[in-house]
């Protein structure tokens, strides 16, 4: 799970996900091939957006399908666009929360920010793996 959210309201950060395979998953690209999905596409307030990936290692997923998904899921947050009435309220900060199962079956929650200033940027703001 990634989970981005931002402080600044009136303001469209975007969620993407770029996968093991090189699809990238966003709100114009919302399912993966192997099972992951991005939530709506908040386009004021402060989000969430949040993207899927369920667990293919389990025994009834298709071996083909486990290993397409191993390996590093690159996290970015693109700074669309800002429908705020004054340029005064300067850059705004988006947070990642991600949540990693590993084959032991532990939970690491990982926090990452980054700020963000300039609009249709898109910045790498964290990663998760799948292994």
């Amino acid at each position: 799970i990634a989970w981005l959210a931002w402080d600044t309201d009136n303001t469209d950060i975007d969620l993407h996900v770029q996968e093991p395979s090189g699809e990238e998953v966003y709100y114009g690209h919302k399912k993966g091939r192997f099972g992951s999905l991005l939530s709506k596409d908040f386009q004021g307030g402060y989000g969430p957006e949040v993207y899927i990936l369920k667990d293919s290692r389990s025994k009834n997923a298709p071996d083909d399908v486990s290993k397409k998904t191993l390996g590093k899921y690159d996290i970015f947050a693109k700074y669309y666009a800002s429908h705020q009435d004054s340029t005064l309220t300067g850059t705004t900060s988006a947070v990642l929360w991600t949540i990693e199962k590993s084959r032991d079956g532990k939970q690491h929650v990982n926090f990452h920010n980054v700020r963000l200033d300039t609009v249709q940027g898109k910045t790498l703001v964290g990663s998760a793996s799948v292994n």
